[in-house]
């Protein structure tokens, strides 16, 4: 298991979830903006391709209204089950982003 893919998936999680005003969730730009990062930044730590440092960790839980003890969860290993969706969300994702291979588009098929 890669630790940062886990952490960041959680991190988006919090960032979703987090109290705003009277809605729930920032966008990515906006939490991006309270911690001081760049919106790409933030959201190559979400998917995993970035690490996060502990000052970084501090930060997030600060903005997303997190306690100590829920730094403390982010180390925690998921079980079989959870990793197994989040695997399957971002192989998902992946898949849909690209376009069907072998696919013509109605127009240049005669």
């Amino acid at each position: 298991m890669r630790w940062q893919v886990w952490i960041g998936v959680q991190l988006r999680e919090w960032r979703r979830r987090a109290p705003f005003g009277t809605r729930r969730g920032f966008t990515q730009t906006l939490a991006a903006q309270r911690l001081g990062l760049r919106q790409e930044a933030l959201s190559r730590v979400e998917n995993g391709f970035r690490r996060v440092d502990a000052v970084e960790l501090l930060a997030c839980a600060r903005a997303y209204r997190r306690s100590p003890a829920d730094l403390a969860g982010l180390f925690t290993p998921p079980t079989p089950e959870r990793w197994a969706i989040v695997c399957l969300g971002r192989v998902r994702t992946a898949y849909f982003r690209q376009p069907p291979i072998g696919i013509l588009p109605a127009s240049s098929a005669t």
